[in-house]
């Protein structure tokens, strides 16, 4: 006969279920045992964020139901079908995937069993050039999956391939909490962190890639998740004998009856706080951000811009100049640079580069006499955006014209000169000259026939430095600027 509850032998004595929860709910009060068992199988709670190719729908799909376009995977041959007629294998197995080229409702087999297979994809990998404390915050990833969010900061996660063994070797840093989040190593503890590449970590998994690869949080329930359900707080409480003294309250609680929230009511209420966070975050400029609103706003008082990066405003250049780490380029002339050239650039691995390709400058290292010409996609200042088209405000520094070097310029013109891009939409000028070459005559030519002929005031030549202002000029409605310099 038991003497007693000996503690260390807990439910030793006890052989059967019912008397497993018996013994609990006389130990615990009535249906405790119920409350004990949300917590059954507790250590092997998960979360996934996952990008699968073929991702399993797990709805039985029988033979002859088949639509066909859609993937599949067997699961039971069944008996007599021909599945090649479908579009499997000449030799069907179990587990193999296909695409139907029918519905198979006229086969005459039995049994058969398949799975809908489709792509899934929860997250992807972008380079973010907003930066913090002027550090690009670069590798990141972006949530995308339907009804899922981002993992939080400092949350220790595994990155597998779809079957692979979990670890938990990497950590969640600089979360927003709703849709972007960075790796560092689980062990980081340096300030700032090493920011990882999800590439580059799936290059070192077999079968892994971003399409193919499964984020694993585990969502054990500790006792300090429990306890941070009802956290108390200091109150000062005013009507205390002798005033000034301090009483705990719960967090959450009310003011008048200081009757605690309940686990969803504070679920409620925190989620009121985000969403409130987030509605003023919308209409307040930050300095660290790329801003952009659909509201109409004020801006009280001096505003500056710096253009800390140099980055061109406007204007392509060429690769002679190293590009500043970390911003997007696209590639507005082609030019001669060689793709292992841009490939070192961009930290990419493209078998060719074409006109209007993107990428983020990895390296600031630059192209020698290379034609090829990038421009600023994110340059600093103030943006109209109209239709996914950013025009900058104010002060536009579009340029209409293009060198055009000696040899290639019309008859009547002797050395370099500059004139309208071809075709020019909205400028409409053929031929607009202006040259200031010694060699050169130094007019303004303008007309398809050459004949109209403004003498300059004066013959000079300038140097890009020594320009001090710019001339606005109206050009079939488009205003324009042209260089000068001010003569004292």
């Amino acid at each position: 006969m038991a003497q007693g509850f000996v503690k260390n032998l807990n439910l030793v004595e006890s052989d059967t279920t019912p008397s497993d929860r018996s013994i609990l709910d006389n130990l615990g009060g009535i249906n405790i045992s119920k409350d004990i068992l949300l917590f059954d199988g507790n250590s092997r709670f998960t979360s996934t964020l996952k990008n699968n190719q073929n991702e399993i729908i797990n709805v039985d799909i029988f033979f002859g139901t088949f639509v066909s376009g859609k993937k599949y995977k067997i699961i039971d041959l069944g008996d007599g079908h021909n599945w090649n007629a479908i579009g499997a294998n000449s030799i069907a197995s179990v587990g193999e995937l296909f695409v139907a080229t029918g519905d198979g409702d006229s086969d005459t087999g039995l049994g058969g069993i398949a799975k809908e297979v489709y792509v899934r994809k929860d997250f992807e990998y972008f380079y973010d050039n907003a930066t913090e404390n002027g550090i690009p915050n670069g590798d990141s990833l972006r949530v995308v999956g339907l009804n899922k969010i981002a993992l939080s900061s400092g949350t220790v996660f595994s990155i597998t391939a779809p079957s692979g063994a979990v670890d938990y070797s990497y950590k969640v840093h600089n979360s927003n909490g709703e849709n972007v989040f960075q790796i560092i190593a689980a062990t980081d503890t340096a300030v700032p962190p090493t920011i990882l590449n999800i590439n580059t970590i799936l290059s070192a998994l077999p079968s892994a890639d971003i399409d193919n690869v499964t984020l694993t949080r585990s969502d054990v329930i500790t006792s300090d998740n429990i306890g941070n359900m009802k956290i108390q707080k200091l109150s000062t409480n005013d009507e205390a004998d002798g005033g000034g003294t301090v009483s705990l309250g719960e967090e959450g609680s009310s003011d008048e009856d200081d009757v605690p929230l309940t686990p969803l009511e504070q679920i409620s209420y925190i989620g009121n706080i985000v969403g409130r966070v987030k509605y003023k975050r919308s209409r307040t400029p930050l300095n660290y951000l790329d801003n952009q609103f659909d509201i109409r706003f004020r801006l009280n008082g001096l505003m500056k811009i710096e253009n800390t990066d140099a980055i061109e405003i406007g204007y392509p250049r060429t690769l002679e100049f190293a590009l500043v780490v970390g911003k997007e380029y696209e590639i507005t002339t082609r030019g001669n640079a060689t793709v292992s050239f841009l490939n070192t650039l961009s930290g990419e691995s493209r078998a060719a580069w074409a006109l209007g390709d993107k990428f983020i400058a990895k390296i600031g290292v630059a192209g020698g006499t290379s034609t090829t010409r990038v421009k600023a996609t994110t340059p600093p200042g103030l943006f109209i955006s109209i239709d996914g088209n950013k025009t900058r405000a104010f002060s536009g520094t579009e340029n209409p014209w293009e060198t055009v070097e000696t040899g290639s310029t019309p008859s009547f013109i002797s050395g370099g000169a500059l004139r309208s891009v071809t075709p020019t939409e909205s400028v409409r000028v053929k031929d607009l000259v202006i040259s200031n070459s010694a060699s050169a005559v130094d007019l303004l030519k303008t007309n398809t026939a050459k004949d109209t002929i403004v003498q300059q005031v004066a013959d000079e030549v300038n140097t890009i430095a020594s320009y001090t202002h710019k001339l606005p000029i109206i050009v079939n409605g488009e205003q324009y600027y042209i260089l000068t310099k001010k003569v004292v």
